[in-house]
């Protein structure tokens, strides 16, 4: 009589040690029996040239997807659909479209945790491929193409359930190879010069895009002209120390700015509080020469409740870092214990992933090339030390 339910205890577990040798199958589960795993907003949305993200905002163009589940590594939302509207805003921001329900034009069925099971069933039906927010992660950081996407081994609806789902990270994932398909009959194999296909070059998931001059000095002529600027940022997500520089491209990015109460941007979330900009913010557009950006950095914040003034301060809380900030305001900044914040920080406290208190207490931008002007001027001895 007892051997029934020892039976049914080793077919658990064989279960569970099935599932941990696919962990590198495209974001399947990495370690079995692993519970409480999915952080609360510990995944940082994405926007085109923003947190390592491709800078095409049309990637994702004639691209329908219909969600299911809940994505609590997101965040934000009702209890049955977290994280759900900034995903459908994070989608859009890259020109795809989030619809409800299955149709022709439906290109992905994009599952959390605890999805529904029937959407799995209509999406094998009709033939609509379902991924995970680990490889529609991989596909926005240029980890992974449209081609390569289809080629992973497909996701079970199991792998979603309860401690079986791997939530996303803003981390490196390895994808691996799919499983052959089986060779028709009458198949002929492939040529032996094309059975070994180049692996694709190695992404950095890591990249955190360039914030872009200060505001009081004109930038030298010549270091403008030969000079590019460098700026890191610590992945509050990650366990390791290690920052991605990311040189400036010259090219133009956007943001999709948020406006409150809509796709999960919280409304007066900046109440109170006061903010100082340095440097310029080419991401936002508007304005130029060294008020690149600055407006809209500035209606930005104050949409949110915040107020921004020109200069450090005792009552400043915070001070915004862009490209090529001014050595003096962050040395201010630094004397006084101000927290230096980024705008994809800002973003995130925005949208609910992080507390003002989480950015207050997280590691700095990382500035490795102030603007012109201030160079030499003895108020920082070493930029590495950012």
């Amino acid at each position: 009589a007892a051997s029934g339910p020892s039976k049914a205890k080793s077919a658990k577990v064989a279960s569970k040690s099935e599932s941990a040798s696919k962990a590198a199958k495209g974001g399947k589960k990495k370690s079995a029996g692993s519970t409480a795993n999915v952080v609360p907003g510990s995944y940082s949305i994405l926007a085109p040239g923003l947190g390592g993200a491709v800078e095409d905002e049309n990637i994702l163009k004639g691209k329908t997807f219909v969600l299911t589940g809940i994505f609590l590594e997101v965040g934000g939302g009702d209890e049955n659909s977290i994280g759900v509207e900034n995903l459908k805003s994070m989608i859009e921001s890259f020109g795809g479209k989030v619809t409800t329900r299955f149709s022709k034009n439906t290109s992905f069925l994009l599952a959390g945790n605890n999805p529904v099971a029937k959407r799995f069933t209509d999406a094998r039906a009709k033939s609509i491929e379902i991924i995970n927010l680990v490889r529609l992660n991989g596909l926005l950081k240029g980890q992974l193409t449209f081609d390569r996407l289809g080629k992973l081994e497909a996701l079970d609806s199991e792998e979603f359930m309860g401690d079986a789902y791997q939530p996303a990270t803003n981390a490196s994932v390895a994808f691996g190879d799919a499983k052959p398909a089986a060779a028709k009959k009458g198949a002929k194999k492939p040529a032996a010069a094309k059975k070994e296909a180049k692996k694709p070059a190695a992404v950095n998931a890591d990249e955190i895009p360039p914030l872009e001059s200060d505001d009081d000095t004109k930038p030298a002529a010549a270091a403008a002209a030969t000079s590019q600027a460098l700026v890191a940022h610590a992945n509050p997500s990650e366990s390791t120390s290690s920052t991605a520089v990311v040189p400036v491209s010259g090219k133009k990015t956007k943001f999709q700015m948020p406006r409150p109460g809509q796709n999960g941007a919280i409304s007066g979330i900046f109440d109170g509080q006061r903010f100082v900009l340095t440097g310029l913010f080419p991401e936002l557009g508007g304005g130029g020469g060294l008020n690149l950006g600055k407006d809209k950095m500035k209606a930005l914040i104050e949409n949110f409740g915040g107020r921004v003034t020109g200069s450090v301060s005792g009552k400043t809380n915070f001070v915004v870092v862009g490209k090529d900030p001014g050595a003096s305001k962050v040395g201010k900044a630094t004397a006084k214990s101000i927290p230096l914040v980024d705008l994809l920080a800002l973003n995130r406290v925005i949208h609910g992933q992080a507390t003002l208190d989480d950015i207050s207490s997280e590691p700095a931008p990382r500035i490795t090339n102030f603007s012109a002007g201030y160079k030499g001027n003895g108020l920082l001895k070493n930029t590495a030390e950012w």
